[in-house]
């Protein structure tokens, strides 16, 4: 479950299964950092068109690159309104 409160779209076990490095909590801290740091960046507005640096080590770089990009506009739109009141994505 995410730090928002809401539960995941796809549950931790079916996850591991479909990414196996995320058996290795470290990189399972890589992932998840990326989805968290995706809806913060979102929920503030801020443009995440692009993944930012998060290691210059190239394995927990990739996998928080899929963390980010796995967050969808339906995740996006469900926590803006959880925030806000008011849903931060156009309609």
């Amino acid at each position: 479950m995410s730090r928002f409160l809401v539960p995941d779209a796809i549950p931790e076990r079916i996850l591991k299964r479909a990414i196996p490095e995320l058996r290795n909590p470290r990189y399972a801290r890589a992932y998840r950092d990326g989805y968290d740091k995706r809806l913060s960046a979102e929920l503030a507005g801020h443009p995440s068109d692009r993944v930012p640096l998060y290691s210059h080590n190239a394995t927990y770089q990739s996998l928080f690159a899929r963390g980010w990009l796995s967050v969808d506009a339906h995740t996006i739109r469900l926590h803006c309104d959880i925030a806000k009141g008011a849903s931060c994505l156009p309609h």
